[in-house]
């Protein structure tokens, strides 16, 4: 894999991420144990976040079509999944 940089940008994240990831949609996707953060890779521009109350691992799944998805992990055996529409930048909702 040939990575190019382009430009340097710093990002100011409400929570600092313990994970990141580039989306299809031309931006950055970073998560800690309370929020999930979209961010325009070209601005660093908050495009759209999801904060939860109680902190809990979260855990990236996948990214299909305009969606991403997240479980978080319960006490037991069970889980809950997130999805959030990554419409336009800007726009995102959950």
């Amino acid at each position: 894999m040939c990575v190019q940089v382009s430009k340097n940008i710093v990002l100011q994240w409400g929570e600092m991420p313990t994970s990141v990831a580039y989306i299809g949609t031309g931006q950055i996707m970073g998560w800690g144990n309370k929020a999930i953060e979209i961010r325009s890779v070209e601005t660093g521009h908050l495009d759209g976040v999801f904060m939860h109350k109680k902190s809990q691992k979260l855990k990236f799944l996948c990214e299909r079509n305009d969606k991403v998805f997240f479980s978080s992990a319960k006490s037991g055996s069970s889980c809950q999944i997130y999805f959030m529409t990554l419409n336009k930048p800007g726009m995102a909702n959950w």
